[in-house]
């Protein structure tokens, strides 16, 4: 247990929602933590479902999504180690605004609003941090409005896979790999676009030899070419 316990005040020092604290106030924060484990395609909770609860993903990756009035799914982010999921909506008491789900076998800390509105009053950084995370979820919410309106799909695929490259992608011998649970609807619900444009994108790239896609990973073979490319798209 303490090597557990250990583990996770580690991970915890690299959270941004607890950037600044010391290890005393970290451990508070892990004391009034609860633990869930998810298998793959777990829903952690679900659009409109009221919002009592806030997470962090400690190890594997969430998928979050959006479902439209007309029924259509806009996939809008993956999860990663590290980063906090329904901060905002559990904090206000309001529902959650999106459906979070295990993109595969994952674990979570959580913390139920009252726990996390007592550790708040007790390190007021706790909450200044809690609204730069919000700021910034809002301005990235607001970029990518200004790129479905504006840049053209090519522009979007390329930009999404460099920022999924960004987050979770490693340099090996082939290029930059990015390994995860990604389907090509999945890209497509990323970009607003459909299955058969990504394909059709994926396919032409491939051939050009910018990237080599598998089963679940995606190797960006020259990435400076790929944003090359989503740069002169935007010009």
């Amino acid at each position: 247990m303490a090597g557990v316990l250990q583990a996770d005040l580690l991970l915890l020092q690299r959270v941004a929602l607890f950037e600044g604290l010391d290890g005393h106030a970290l451990e508070q924060v892990h004391q009034a933590a609860q633990r869930r484990r998810l298998s793959a395609g777990a829903v952690l909770f679900r659009q409109e479902d009221e919002a009592h609860v806030l997470y962090v993903v400690l190890e594997g990756r969430l998928r979050v999504s959006e479902l439209t009035p007309e029924g259509h799914e806009v996939l809008l982010r993956f999860i990663e180690p590290g980063q906090p999921v329904g901060l905002m909506a559990a904090l206000e008491g309001a529902v959650y605004p999106v459906t979070a789900q295990a993109a595969q076998s994952s674990r979570v800390l959580c913390w139920r609003r009252e726990a996390m509105e007592r550790l708040m009053d007790r390190h007021p950084r706790l909450a200044r941090n809690a609204m730069r995370l919000m700021v910034g979820r809002i301005r990235e919410l607001q970029q990518r409005v200004v790129e479905l309106a504006t840049e053209r799909v090519e522009q979007r695929v390329a930009r999404a896979i460099l920022r999924l490259v960004r987050q979770a992608g490693k340099r090996t011998s082939e290029g930059v790999l990015l390994e995860m649970p990604l389907s090509r609807q999945d890209l497509a619900a990323l970009t607003g676009t459909t299955l058969y444009t990504v394909s059709r994108l994926l396919n032409r790239w491939q051939e050009q030899g910018l990237v080599s896609i598998g089963r679940r990973r995606i190797v960006l073979r020259r990435p400076h070419e790929l944003v090359a490319l989503a740069d002169a798209l935007a010009e």
